[in-house]
């Protein structure tokens, strides 16, 4: 950077409206890089992630249901979550935000409700699967492969690559 210090906003997301807390899980980062993924021995398989700092849990319930943290101004967030019962998800959210402030993003879907504020909707799962013979497309053609059991997290990072919204697009490969 070149002196200039970054703008800091307080962000908060809350997700609420779960089916069964017990059997909830929720994470949400403050998006730092697409990584790439090869499984062993298979190296021609390349499988993209967001990767990042996990935002600050400020209340727990069974799991974390609301985040609060400081963030740079402009920086990417995404957060996922699942909910249901012991052999079954009735519930799930994927949502890919950036931070702005004065920003408010108001969202439902399944079993699972998400209020975030200083935040702006980039896509949503729906969104993204929507899109995702666009996404697709752009995958096959730069060598990245889509997970079936991955398949919105996959899409996601595409996504983020595809819109150019973060400055650095792949850090670096990882092999498990």
């Amino acid at each position: 950077m070149s002196g200039i210090p970054e703008k800091w906003t307080k962000v908060r997301i809350e997700l609420s409206d779960f089916f069964n807390p017990k059997y909830t899980s929720t994470s949400c980062i403050v998006v730092r890089e697409v990584v790439v993924w090869s499984p062993p021995r298979k190296e021609k398989l390349k499988y993209p992630f967001l990767r990042g700092e996990s935002l600050h849990c400020s209340r727990w319930y069974g799991g974390c249901v609301e985040y609060e943290d400081y963030v740079p101004e402009g920086s990417i967030i995404y957060c996922k979550g699942l909910t249901g019962s012991r052999k079954r998800v009735y519930g799930m959210t994927y949502l890919l935000m950036r931070v702005e402030e004065g920003g408010r993003v108001e969202h439902k879907q399944d079993y699972m409700s998400t209020v975030g504020e200083n935040v702006s909707l980039i896509a949503d799962w729906d969104k993204v699967h929507d899109i995702a013979p666009e996404l697709r497309l752009f995958a096959k053609k730069n060598g990245y492969s889509i997970s079936r059991m991955r398949e919105t997290d996959n899409l996601m990072a595409i996504l983020v690559m595809k819109g150019g919204l973060l400055t650095k697009k792949i850090s670096s490969t990882c092999r498990a």
